[in-house]
């Protein structure tokens, strides 16, 4: 079992990425999109990504997306912190922001 990442840590990464941080833009919802679509949709299904099955077990982009749990603030520390099955990708700040821009967009959908 991975490390915890410290909650100091996962703030400042979610500061840094200006989430939480009132008149701070967000991240880039269609750059996170080509992220997720390149990096994450192989095992989860990311909307308009070939192929279109998850790998079971693992939810779908628009389930973390409706999910109330799922914060900016937890997703970025699953991003920070990945547990396997999920690979570590050592994500930039800027790249966490944009995934989670996408994520949030797909909440309304």
């Amino acid at each position: 079992m991975g490390m915890r990442p410290r909650p100091a840590i996962v703030a400042l990464i979610c500061l840094a990425a200006g989430l939480g941080s009132p008149g701070v833009a967000l991240g880039d919802a269609e750059s996170g999109k080509t992220i997720a679509k390149r990096w994450c949709g192989t095992c989860h299904i990311v909307p308009d990504a070939v192929p279109e099955v998850a790998t079971e077990g693992i939810p779908t982009f628009r389930a973390i997306a409706r999910n109330p749990r799922n914060t900016p603030a937890r997703i970025a520390a699953i991003l920070v912190d990945p547990h396997p099955p999920m690979p570590d990708f050592s994500l930039s700040n800027r790249t966490i922001a944009d995934l989670i821009a996408y994520i949030e967009s797909l909440a309304a959908d």
